[in-house]
């Protein structure tokens, strides 16, 4: 039985399907190799890089495949304490976002240097983000910071214009409908341009457009972003 720990406001787009790895070849055929090998990852890279997507990803598709998974946003949890981590050695996949939200705090590095040593006893694959590196991430236990710069590391470089266009479109099509590429580049003018906030912008079109009735065009989008978003509408 899968055991799928997943945190609320999850995105369940965040899937590989819908990753755009353009500007990161390889990652997808890193993750894919992990169920075999084990071992960590280390992931880094700006806020709108696509860490949180491809860890969510991972979890997903491990409740797909019937695999135990769990996705923990630290620097949302950080407040719970390190007993948040609690059991999680007993999953085949963990993933871990913004660890560097809850490093040089002793009772936190104490029981991360625990948990990486019983995702290695028990096989399993455990995922890291944060926004630098492990080699420059502050760590003050040594034998933590060891044990963190001996995962493997894979940088994301955000998505450039293209790529976003490219992201967003190929997440309107999983929801069945075609996304005019005049139209993102309208967002993207319009818009600051990280790709975060461009999907948030794009949830706000669909809920407009079904509610409407509407097609998603220049005119669409000009005349939504001019009106102050509901607050089912926000982020």
């Amino acid at each position: 039985m899968s055991q799928l720990i997943l945190p609320l406001g999850s995105n369940p787009r965040h899937t590989f399907a819908n990753f755009c790895a353009t500007g990161n070849p390889g990652i997808l055929e890193v993750l894919e190799s992990l169920p075999q090998e084990g071992g960590s990852l280390w992931l880094h890279g700006s806020e709108d890089s696509g860490k949180t997507h491809l860890l969510q990803a991972v979890c997903h598709q491990a409740k797909a495949r019937d695999q135990s998974a769990a996705y923990l946003p630290l620097k949302q949890m950080r407040e719970l304490g390190p007993e948040a981590l609690d059991g999680l050695e007993q999953c085949m996949w963990v993933c871990l976002d913004d660890i560097d939200a809850v490093l040089e705090q002793e009772d936190w590095e104490q029981r991360l240097f625990g948990l990486v040593n019983q995702t290695v006893d028990h096989g399993a694959s455990l995922l890291m983000a944060a926004r630098r590196s492990a080699a420059s991430v502050p760590v003050k236990l040594p034998d933590l910071q060891s044990r963190l710069r001996g995962a493997v590391s894979f940088p994301l470089q955000p998505l450039d214009d293209d790529e976003q266009t490219e992201a967003l479109r190929r997440r309107a099509r999983s929801q069945g409908y075609e996304l005019p590429e005049d139209a993102v580049r309208y967002m993207q003018r319009h818009v600051v341009r990280g790709l975060g906030q461009l999907c948030r912008v794009l949830d706000r079109l669909e809920q407009a457009s079904l509610s409407q009735q509407r097609r998603i065009t220049v005119p669409f989008v000009r005349e939504v972003l001019d009106q102050p978003p509901t607050s089912e509408g926000r982020a």
